[in-house]
């Protein structure tokens, strides 16, 4: 597709990135495309503030089902040129309401999870592990039938995409997929700003980009850092540290404390409850002096083994 040429695009985020789908439309909206965007109201509420051109129309979720959703539309996926799916975290059989395989562009992150699922799983080692384990093999794999419409959407979908030429390179080279059912890859992040990176002044601002997750972040090093910084050798640095996601849940209540454990009044620690809106996570970006993402290579997505760099890879990087 070129940027002059008119082209009806139609663009799916049902799931909960977007971040992702605000990078997308940036890519597109100076275009001579006619953009259709159908995503939720939580992550319209994240994008408020965020001026987009009038070429793009949203549709907002308006049920509890996305199947019932998808097919109420469906005249203008009949009418478009290319339909990108942004992401199937969850309810992968919704997707099946969608006709003209041919036309659809479907965005991977995870691909152990979409290709070789099986082999994959990990297995609960603790209590609370195994709740999570087996609240998503009923909810997902049983009621969902996640197995199945895998394996039908893997077969129907013409083109598949990625975030980076890394992960397209290793589903090709593992077979995962047809090399011409593989375009190249549209990046995650697009972030540009016509501010200036901020200087270093009076205070240092550290930034953590993501959500508070043990299993894709650690954060010990940091906190040992910082330890050592102003409990130590009771710096004079003075220093704003934001954790730049949700502090949701009970490992983010345990990180929290455990900053909030360092005392020095030259230290200042920010949390977010809940999701960073758009807007907000660009001006904490644009002020920051220094960034940081403490990911761990061998990760997981729901209960399936990922690897950064491998299989997966993360906005948080592209964010830098």
């Amino acid at each position: 597709m070129l940027a002059n040429e008119k082209v009806n695009l139609s663009i799916i985020e049902l799931d909960f990135h977007f971040d992702l789908l605000d990078s997308l439309l940036k890519i597109v909206e100076d275009s001579n495309y006619t953009i259709n965007v159908f995503t939720t109201a939580k992550n319209m509420s994240l994008l408020k503030g965020i001026q987009y051109n009038e070429n793009i129309t949203f549709h907002i979720l308006n049920s509890f089902s996305k199947f019932l959703f998808l097919k109420r539309n469906k005249e203008i996926f009949e009418k478009s040129d290319v339909i990108f799916i942004n992401t199937i975290a969850t309810d992968f059989g919704a997707y099946l309401a969608l006709k003209n395989p041919s036309k659809i562009i479907l965005r991977i992150h995870n691909i152990n999870k979409q290709f070789n699922p099986t082999r994959s799983i990990y297995f609960p080692n603790s209590l609370f592990s195994f709740w999570k384990f087996s609240s998503y093999i009923v909810r997902q794999v049983i009621l969902k039938l996640f197995p199945i419409h895998r394996l039908i959407i893997n077969k129907r979908i013409q083109h598949f995409t990625f975030p980076d030429e890394g992960l397209r390179d290793y589903v090709i080279e593992k077979k995962y997929l047809p090399s011409h059912k593989v375009i190249p890859s549209i990046p995650f992040k697009v972030f540009s700003s016509p501010i200036k990176p901020a200087l270093f002044g009076d205070e240092l601002k550290i930034t953590i980009i993501g959500a508070i997750d043990k299993k894709r972040r650690d954060y010990s090093t940091i906190i040992e850092a910082l330890k050592l910084l102003y409990q130590v050798n009771n710096s004079s640095i003075k220093t704003t540290l934001t954790m730049l996601g949700s502090s949701k849940g009970v490992y983010g209540e345990f990180i929290k404390e455990e900053l909030n454990k360092i005392k020095n009044p030259n230290l200042k620690c920010i949390f977010f409850e809940n999701k960073v809106s758009e807007t907000n996570f660009i001006n904490i970006m644009n002020s920051s002096h220094l960034v940081i993402s403490p990911i761990i290579k061998d990760s997981k997505a729901e209960i399936y083994h990922e690897t950064y760099g491998k299989t997966k890879t993360s906005g948080s990087i592209l964010d830098f």
